[in-house]
């Protein structure tokens, strides 16, 4: 095995590794992917350099060296026991990673006997939105290669690990955009090289076209991928969405002093656009991708039609209250008045006024924001 050691002027450290990927940059040769194995401690030290993106060399023997640059934060670790050791693999995330930045490579790593051809025209097809039909990946493989979209890496393995010994790796041009792969197709099915499956005007139902594994289940990524087209026909015509990324978005919602970003904005029109057809619009996303910025969109635009004032009620748990008033509407929505219902008084308060009454809010406080409890009870809302 060889060694992946870092040092400097304080620290030395080294770990065993048992492969490396690497391809030769301007800035030298980059560490793209390796498996650690050593003790817990050397091979996480080693490793949270690399990961770090610091340089790392790479020992054979004495008189053989090597310097290694590596990317920072552009690795994904995966970690396990194996007795009083530890193996770590470090992968790079243009390898494992669904999304990847416009100008990153797609990378393929295949350890073992996997079969290069059918690896590339998954990824070709989720990468860039092209139906999966197996019939094209030797052809559609070769025609990679040939154009220069295809270009292997530098690989390194250990005979002491045989799961690993025939590993290939492989990096795609980011030159091969998606309008360039959807150019290849139509160039191959122009030359018959490869045809589109005969009689396929429906997609089947999922028991017909998708075999079980062992254990019974169905492997449904396949079946999206072949007979997407078919089914994104089928669901426009069924149901057709509300709004479109063609349409335009209110312009109330580009005066906010946060403004959000294109998908943001058009999700806040999506939702005004709903709620004229409903009372309610549910709207789940992951954390991080913008859910507050898009809920005060929607106050914000909705607001700017109100001839009696406008307020919108949050249910949220009373820790992230200071968060939501300085965080998020007072940086994006400064005009706004807040105020805190702390208690069940103030909400009957809130109710009788607002509600039996009928007391209208002043024009000046063009969006009202009450934050409650989240035990509020609904049907005390207007």
């Amino acid at each position: 095995m060889k060694k992946l050691i870092f040092s400097d002027d304080s620290n030395w450290m080294q770990a065993h590794a048992h492969f490396t990927v690497t391809k030769s940059t301007d800035q030298g040769f980059e560490l793209l992917a390796t498996g650690l194995i050593d003790t817990d401690q050397n091979v996480r030290a080693v490793a949270a350099r690399i990961i770090k993106g610091q340089l790392i060399q790479q020992i054979q023997d004495e008189r053989k060296q090597k310097s290694l640059v590596t990317k920072k934060y552009g690795y994904r670790m995966i970690a396990k026991s194996v007795g009083t050791l530890t193996h770590v693999l470090l992968l790079p995330k243009a390898a494992v990673d669904e999304v990847l930045p416009a100008e990153e490579s797609r990378i393929f790593l295949l350890p073992g006997e996997d079969n290069l051809a059918k690896v590339f025209l998954q990824r070709f097809a989720s990468d860039f939105n092209l139906p999966m039909v197996p019939e094209w990946q030797e052809v559609l493989w070769e025609t990679c290669q040939t154009l220069n979209f295809i270009h292997p890496l530098e690989v390194w393995t250990s005979d002491a690990v045989e799961q690993w010994r025939g590993l290939q790796a492989f990096e795609r041009s980011p030159e091969l955009t998606e309008e360039k792969a959807c150019e290849i197709l139509g160039d191959l099915l122009n030359t018959k090289k490869i045809h589109l499956p005969n009689g396929v005007t429906n997609a089947p139902a999922i028991a017909d076209a998708v075999p079980t594994d062992e254990n019974g289940k169905m492997a449904l990524t396949d079946y999206l991928q072949v007979y997407a087209p078919h089914l994104a026909t089928t669901i426009d015509g069924i149901a057709k969405p509300l709004h479109d990324l063609d349409d335009p978005i209110d312009p109330a919602i580009a005066t906010m002093s946060r403004v959000p970003f294109p998908a943001q904005a058009h999700t806040a029109q999506a939702i005004l656009k709903g709620l004229k057809e409903q009372k309610g619009v549910i709207v789940s996303s992951d954390m991080g991708t913008g859910k507050s910025i898009v809920s005060l969109a929607v106050s914000h635009a909705l607001a700017q039609t109100s001839r009696s004032g406008f307020v919108t009620l949050l249910l949220v748990p009373g820790i992230t209250i200071p968060k939501w008033i300085q965080a998020e509407i007072k940086k994006t929505l400064p005009q706004a008045h807040v105020t805190v219902l702390k208690d069940w008084r103030t909400l009957i308060q809130y109710w009788r006024e607002r509600v039996q009454k009928r007391k209208k809010i002043a024009w000046n406080f063009y969006c009202y924001l009450a934050i409650l409890p989240k035990w509020a009870c609904r049907k005390c809302l207007p």
